[in-house]
């Protein structure tokens, strides 16, 4: 028998024979082992059902919120608070966020869970956090501005054409050809058939009050004409599932040879006149504005149904950044509330 099969057959031997020595030295080995297996899984056990009551608690506390928005993000606020407490997160467990332009809530629940013989373990209490979201979206709107886009996934400070145009043709010499106006000549790039984005809104059909609808809004303007005439049965107001008329064409110019720059670019005026009608101090910028800044704007998010028509699906705020008159669109920069 050689060297290790007599180690082999003395290990036998003591595990068969008197193993009291043994056994008090596997015993505190194996009750460590499953002490851990317990308190890992009580641990486990206790972290899910936490993290489920928060999950519960955040998304209770977010719906309840989003009810106030926009028009009161303080009652947001205190709902959301109120919605936390009644699943039994108090409020210092609780944090909410409120957008700059009110359209969404972050609930925040954090709670920290003792861990069962962690300590034995050198196992620090841990931190288990959920949290919740939710946006209010325009169904219904008396300020909208009169153009429409097409739907896409809008990203919030992106900019986005508000109204379409074309691109600039140009001369053997790389200038812009003009046209008697000193207008450049596009190569248009309509949205459908001789549409570029402007709507024509029950009661605005003089091209002047699609002007003032782009700085005032659909009602805003509807109000503002009332006072020189009798503006019709209309309430200015959009909603969701509307069908509106387009404004075919450029709204570019209503003839050649109109010196008036007032009267011969209804869309380049508008835009203009809503610019410049922001006179806070800092100026608005897409990132810090005054919320009823006229440069903050309500745009219809609209699909088309026929070649004169188009159903309202949504509605979209914008900043309005400027006119670019080389390419004749409007630009703006994406709030939210679609």
């Amino acid at each position: 028998m050689d060297r290790n099969q007599n180690r082999l057959f003395r290990w036998f031997w003591l595990l068969n024979g008197d193993d009291t020595g043994a056994t008090l030295v596997l015993f505190p080995i194996l009750l460590t082992i499953i002490l851990g297996l317990l308190a890992l899984g009580i641990n486990v056990g206790l972290t899910y059902i936490i993290d489920a009551k928060l999950a519960t608690a955040v998304d209770a506390a977010a719906f309840a919120g989003v009810q106030a928005l926009p028009v009161s993000p303080s009652d947001a606020e205190a709902y959301a608070y109120e919605y936390a407490a009644k699943n039994g997160i108090p409020a210092e467990n609780v944090e909410v966020e409120i957008s700059d332009d009110n359209s969404e809530i972050k609930v925040i629940a954090t709670k920290d869970v003792d861990y069962f013989l962690a300590g034995l373990f050198g196992i620090s209490p841990g931190l288990v956090r959920k949290e919740a979201r939710a946006s209010v979206k325009i169904t219904t709107t008396n300020d909208a501005a009169p153009w429409g886009v097409l739907p896409e996934d809008f990203d919030k400070g992106e900019e986005y054409v508000l109204k379409e145009g074309g691109e600039p043709i140009y001369d053997g010499d790389g200038d812009p050809i003009k046209d008697s106006d000193n207008n450049p000549v596009l190569d248009e790039t309509p949205l459908a058939e001789d549409w570029f984005g402007a709507l024509l809104f029950p009661g605005n059909e003089e091209d002047c009050m699609y002007r003032g609808a782009i700085r005032f809004g659909y009602q805003g303007q509807l109000i503002k004409a009332s006072r020189y005439s009798e503006s019709g049965p209309y309430t200015g107001i959009l909603s969701v599932g509307d069908v509106v008329k387009i404004r075919p064409g450029l709204m570019a110019r209503t003839e050649q040879g109109v010196k008036d720059p007032w009267d011969t670019d209804w869309s380049h005026t508008g835009v203009n006149l809503a610019i410049g009608a922001c006179n806070h101090t800092p100026p608005c910028t897409a990132d810090n504005y005054v919320e009823d800044c006229l440069r903050v704007i309500i745009v219809p998010i609209v699909e088309m149904i026929s070649d004169d028509e188009v159903r309202i699906v949504g509605f979209g705020r914008f900043f309005l950044e400027e006119f670019d008159e080389l390419h004749h669109r409007a630009w703006g920069t994406y709030l939210g509330g679609y």
